[in-house]
């Protein structure tokens, strides 16, 4: 069995289109699907984002151990928060037992991306 790949970039950093991506794969040893966002230009600015949720579920970036974030920044006093701080390289990584439909990335203000893989 091979691997599925779905290369997409984030809206709200249109900038770094050609020096990031977000792939997802089903790793077939695992029997696990990896969700990967990558971003290996620095940021100019932080990002903070009040939630991240998969299919309308919620991570809890303190105790959710299906999530791994290196250079970003978690807020332990509000569990849902994410920081992709400036002058970081990024890599978000979610793997999961189940496809997931849809990734959103929500930052303050309510202003809202999302990453469909299946309608």
């Amino acid at each position: 069995m091979g691997w599925i790949v779905i290369r997409q970039s984030l809206t709200f950093i249109d900038q770094y289109h050609k020096e990031d991506g977000f792939t997802s794969r089903f790793d077939p040893s695992t029997k696990k699907y990896i969700y990967r966002l990558r971003l290996i230009k620095p940021l100019d600015k932080d990002i903070q984002f009040t939630k991240v949720e998969t299919d309308s579920d919620a991570i809890k970036f303190t105790t959710d151990s299906r999530v791994i974030c290196l250079g970003c920044q978690k807020n332990m006093n509000a569990p849902n928060s994410l920081i992709f701080p400036a002058g970081k390289d990024i890599d978000f990584t979610i793997t999961s037992n189940q496809l997931i439909r849809v990734i959103k990335f929500t930052e303050q203000g309510d202003k809202m991306d999302e990453f469909v893989f299946w309608k």
